[in-house]
This record gives C-alpha cells, structure tokens and sequence, in this order.
C-alpha cells in the first residue's frame, strides 16, 4: 500500500514538473508576440475619444507584454 502511495505521489510531482515546463515553453512564445502587440500599441496614434484613457496604464512595454503573456498561458492548460 505504501508502495502505490509514492508512485502516485511520483507521477503527480512529474507531471506538476512536465505541465510546469510546457508552461514556461507557451510563456517564451507569446511573450515576443505579446512584446510586438505592446509596442505596436504605443507606436499607434491615440484617439480623441476618452472612453479607453481610464484604462490607460503607464506600465513599462516589457511588463505590459509579461501580463499578457502570464494571461494568455493558462488558457492552454484547460
């Protein structure tokens, strides 16, 4: 009994450590898209009409890019 306990805690650390790792490797690709998306944004005119100013943030482009990035990734593990 003590036996299939830790090999069922093995295979949970394994695949925490596997879904970890595709994590990291989704966060590496659609950070770059992330960081074109941010900077294209803040090399675009702004619009006179004031309904996105509210939400207007002066975040630095790397970290604007790094939350998007950190949302989008949990949607593939659904």
């Amino acid at each position: 009994m003590a036996s299939t306990d830790f090999d069922s805690a093995a295979a949970c650390r394994e695949r925490y450590r596997c879904d970890l790792r595709q994590a990291r490797l989704y966060f590496g690709v659609a950070y770059p898209f992330c960081l074109a998306f941010a900077v294209g944004k803040r090399l675009m005119p702004k619009s006179n009409d004031g309904a996105n100013q509210k939400f207007d943030r002066h975040q630095s482009v790397f970290r604007e890019a790094r939350a998007a990035a950190a949302s989008i990734v949990p949607f593939a593990f659904r």
